[in-house]
């Protein structure tokens, strides 16, 4: 995992161009980019979501992270190339073989072709080459958007005329509405959760963000916390004031109808900009909300519900307790939850001093559970490990009795555990849905406040926060009139 973020004690300035709370991607590439063009920008974590959480002597991850390769998001590509950091993730980003773990088998499909062919013939016989067919098929059908795609669309459009010239640009288009080719009974698709967080995926996303993650499923060191700590040290280094992952906005300042600042929890001053930027989830958005301006989360808040989440659970355990042969990704075939598989991840974990552990490892279980649980409080949490373990007892008989911790962020991670983030919900998108993949607009119900968060394309994944935060960037500049990314940094 990545080294603890530098702390900013406070912001340098009381007025900035523009203010970004919340630990998603879309805000810190909005932040990182808003800074290389030249703006002031703060950066508020807000949620705690952006760093791993430290329950007693380790530093974990909030939930399981894979992602497709840069290739297969180019607008992600190009953000990070105009940040400079592009060698330095590519350097970092691994693709481990992605094992499918099923009672009385288990395999992994090789990138090296030969290797492949001999371990899919030994798992599964004659049905090897079916399998490995559908697998290319899955991941070749997710070119078929890429033409629309490639010209980063301003995705869900905002307003009648933007509605119009959408769909006139959509008539043009092929592609969009073609399904995956794996057949729904294929284990594959319980994969769908991570490479996008939606229970009711469209077409588009089971195709294009299903297919993208199945190119090459893609491991970053620390996981997500460990990008979004690269990305903020380079806002940092670009003159973006970036804030200590604990740091929380208290209230967000109006003046009449316009959002015009935050106060934070360790200071009563209100740190102003003409333009607010949310990266954070819309229910977490209202509770900062002034309470007679919350009326107008009410018909946004219904267009995303989420009845369901990604549980994690968290097991620092020594390397030797893990069983021969599991490697860093697997996919467990299990009946015993929803969508009927349980994603695992083991990587390296360092304590809370940010010192390498070589002989442990933190075993990141990572399934699909009713957001009610959370309700249920300690005794039902609990109860729900006690059902993963056994779940896996088959898989890892032993693990559990040698484990040195066992910690879930609903219960151990102060920001999530107190309401201030949920570290992977999965939401419904609206049956009016753009493509099927949009939720919410850029434009948020409050005005001078935008959205750049996973909720306004959940169907895309990790594509649609990249564009979310492209949009951000470009509704920003243009109302700021600050539209030259060669434009050099003002002095402060």
């Amino acid at each position: 995992m990545t080294a603890p973020a530098k702390r900013t004690p406070t912001p340098g300035r009381h007025v900035y161009d523009a203010i970004v709370f919340g630990g998603q991607l879309a805000g810190t590439i909005t932040t990182a980019l808003l800074a290389r063009h030249g703006l002031h920008v703060l950066l508020v974590p807000h949620d705690g979501l952006s760093a791993p959480y430290v329950h007693g002597d380790w530093r974990l991850p909030h939930a399981p992270f894979v992602m497709p390769p840069l290739k297969e998001i180019p607008l992600l590509e190009e953000q990070l190339l105009a940040l400079g950091v592009t060698s330095l993730v590519h350097r970092q980003l691994r693709a481990p073989p992605l094992q499918l773990i099923e009672p009385r088998r288990r395999f992994e499909r090789s990138p090296d072709e030969a290797v492949r062919v001999k371990e899919l013939t030994r798992a599964l016989g004659p049905a090897a080459e079916a399998y490995d067919a559908a697998w290319s098929a899955a991941v070749e059908a997710s070119t078929a958007s890429d033409p629309f795609f490639s010209t980063h669309p301003d995705l869900p459009p905002e307003g009648f005329f933007a509605s119009w010239r959408f769909k006139r640009a959509l008539a043009k288009v092929e592609g969009l509405a073609q399904d995956t080719p794996l057949e729904e009974t294929s284990p594959l698709r319980a994969l769908l959760p991570w490479a996008a967080p939606v229970s009711n995926g469209s077409p588009l996303t089971r195709t294009r963000a299903l297919g993208h993650l199945l190119a090459a499923p893609t491991v970053f060191p620390g996981g997500r916390e460990g990008l979004l700590t690269l990305l903020q040290e380079r806002a940092r280094e670009l003159g973006a004031d970036v804030l200590h992952p604990d740091e929380a906005v208290q209230l967000l300042a109006f003046e009449g109808a316009l959002a015009a600042g935050v106060r934070l929890t360790r200071t009563d001053t209100v740190y102003k900009a003409p333009i607010l930027v949310a990266a954070c989830d819309l229910e977490v958005l209202t509770k900062v909300i002034p309470e007679a301006r919350q009326k107008a989360a009410d018909k946004a808040l219904a267009r995303v519900p989420s009845s369901k989440a990604l549980f994690t659970l968290n097991a620092v355990v020594p390397e030797k307790a893990l069983p021969r042969g599991l490697g860093e990704l697997a996919l467990v075939r299990s009946e015993a939850f929803d969508g009927g598989a349980v994603l695992l991840q083991v990587s390296a974990v360092r304590t809370a001093g940010d010192a390498d552990s070589p002989e442990h490892r933190v075993l990141t279980v990572g399934v699909p559970a009713p957001s009610q649980l959370r309700a249920g409080g300690e005794p039902a949490i609990r109860a729900f490990i006690g059902t993963i373990w056994s779940a896996l007892d088959e898989l890892l008989p032993f693990t559990r009795q040698h484990a040195v911790l066992e910690s879930t962020p609903w219960l151990d991670a102060g920001p999530v555990a107190a309401g201030r983030g949920e570290p992977w919900p999965i939401f419904t998108v609206p049956e009016d849905a753009w493509l099927g993949v949009s939720a919410l607009g850029t434009s948020s119900p409050w005005k001078h406040l935008l959205l750049a968060n996973r909720q306004v394309l959940p169907g895309l994944g990790i594509e649609g926060e990249a564009l979310a935060a492209g949009r951000a960037v470009k509704q920003i500049e243009a109302k700021l009139k600050k539209t030259d990314p060669l434009k050099a940094r003002r002095p402060a």
